[in-house]
């Protein structure tokens, strides 16, 4: 929605992101809606593969952080860069190409990767670092959590840091659900439905959910968790 809001301004939207295929090709090239947007390698892990060697992960992230540079050398008319979901993968090469341009950036944190990611204690630590560094190359930071415009206002006072609530683009005709009928939930259950991926590797921590439910179930025992979607860690969940 907010890339489209761009667009309707005049603006030309270009996203570069990373391909979680498990083989090549990992390029493709799609514009929808006047939006550009440009797969240019592989992403760190990819989502088919629950348990990948090190050594494949090693390749695959200098790959896909090698072809983030070359994308973005490609993006010279750029006159801002976003940086979205700051990670270990896209993080310095975005950082590297601002600072040495001298383009505007802006920072996009939709959750607190340092913390969210399961990463060895060198990993967390450099992550932690290229956090900050992100931080205070922005003057501009959005973020989607309360947590997260307080966390960023402390790494970098004098930013204009804004919660901008994870948005969709909504159908004009929504059928309806029936999630109660469809799995057999009393009317007077109450739901909580999590919506999302069930991938643990990449940060989505769907087991403190599940903790935290177990505490609210003893409360509310007619209570039922619906949780919608799928991922590498479905069955085990």
């Amino acid at each position: 929605p907010l890339a489209r809001a761009v667009r309707q301004h005049g603006h030309d939207v270009h996203f570069l992101t990373l391909s979680g295929n498990a083989r090549p090709p990992f390029q493709l090239d799609v514009v929808q809606d006047g939006i550009t947007v440009r797969t240019v390698g592989p992403n760190v892990r990819a989502t088919s593969v629950p348990a990948p060697s090190r050594l494949e992960t090693w390749r695959r992230f200098r790959a896909g952080q090698s072809a983030l540079v070359g994308a973005l050398s490609q993006e010279a008319a750029a006159d801002v860069i976003v940086l979205a979901k700051p990670q270990l993968q896209n993080s310095a090469p975005v950082l590297a190409t601002a600072r040495v341009r001298g383009t505007p950036l802006l920072l996009d944190a939709d959750d607190y990767e340092p913390s969210a990611s399961r990463l060895p204690l060198p990993l967390h630590l450099h992550m932690h670092g290229l956090d900050a560094r992100a931080a205070r190359a922005a003057p501009i930071i959005t973020a989607c959590s309360p947590f997260l415009v307080q966390h960023y206002r402390r790494l970098h006072p004098q930013a204009r840091v804004e919660l901008l609530p994870t948005g969709i683009s909504v159908p004009a005709n929504i059928p309806p659900a029936r999630l109660r009928d469809r799995l057999y939930i009393p009317a007077s259950a109450p739901i909580v439905l999590y919506v999302g991926s069930l991938s643990l590797s990449s940060a989505h921590r769907v087991d403190l959910l599940l903790e935290a439910f177990a505490r609210l179930n003893k409360q509310l025992p007619e209570a039922r968790l619906v949780l919608a979607g799928d991922g590498l860690d479905e069955k085990r969940l």
